[in-house]
């Protein structure tokens, strides 16, 4: 009869054997990102470039225009806080109603309307006129950039690999990191060219 003082040992040491049998030869894809980007481009492009779309909405850009809505609209830092965090978290309840709406909306026609409004949206941030404006414009860019374009673009990559799917997660994941790294790069090059490239000849 087995002893029961080495059962919590047992049951981590057959965690452990499933774990990595779970990545072994005959059950882990042997393919490398490269290989399986290549054999699955268009979907995984989409998804890439979706989760970097939705850099519009991200606070790494936004808060690089906050001087600039401090001036033009005559708000000091902590009103332009309040609207933000009240636009992400009204965002935020909107995004279970909505973001169930994928489930029956073709992933077509759901991501083509949600590219058309956060660019909309993105639009009318540039041309705002007054805080309420610029409100409904924040409101807007935070729900469908921080919220739907990466529900829309993690949902797919995962509804469309069932073998791969942490792969493609992963690959599609990528479009955060790039599209901050390209937004803050071209931001600084378009309002600091001389820093830019003095940095860059030194």
């Amino acid at each position: 009869m087995p002893d029961p003082r080495n059962r919590p040992a047992s049951l981590l040491a057959g965690f452990w054997a499933k774990a990595s049998g779970s990545f072994s030869d005959g059950r882990f894809p042997g393919r490398d990102y490269w290989s399986f980007y290549r054999a699955h481009y268009g979907i995984l492009s989409f998804t890439l470039l979706f989760t970097f779309y939705s850099s519009l909405g991200q606070t790494f850009l936004l808060s690089l225009f906050q001087p600039s809505w401090i001036r033009a609209f005559d708000l000091t830092p902590g009103e332009i806080g309040r609207l933000y965090g009240i636009a992400t978290v009204f965002g935020g309840f909107l995004l279970p109603w909505v973001g169930r709406k994928l489930d029956t909306i073709p992933t077509r026609t759901f991501s083509f309307w949600s590219t058309i409004c956060l660019g909309s949206f993105a639009m009318l941030m540039a041309v705002a006129w007054s805080p309420w404006v610029f409100f409904i414009a924040l409101l807007g860019l935070r729900f469908f950039g921080q919220g739907i374009a990466p529900n829309v673009s993690f949902t797919l990559a995962a509804r469309s690999f069932a073998k791969d799917r942490g792969k493609a997660v992963g690959v599609t994941g990528l479009g955060f990191p790039l599209g901050e790294g390209f937004c803050h790069g071209f931001y600084h090059i378009c309002h600091h060219p001389g820093t830019v490239f003095t940095a860059c000849s030194n």
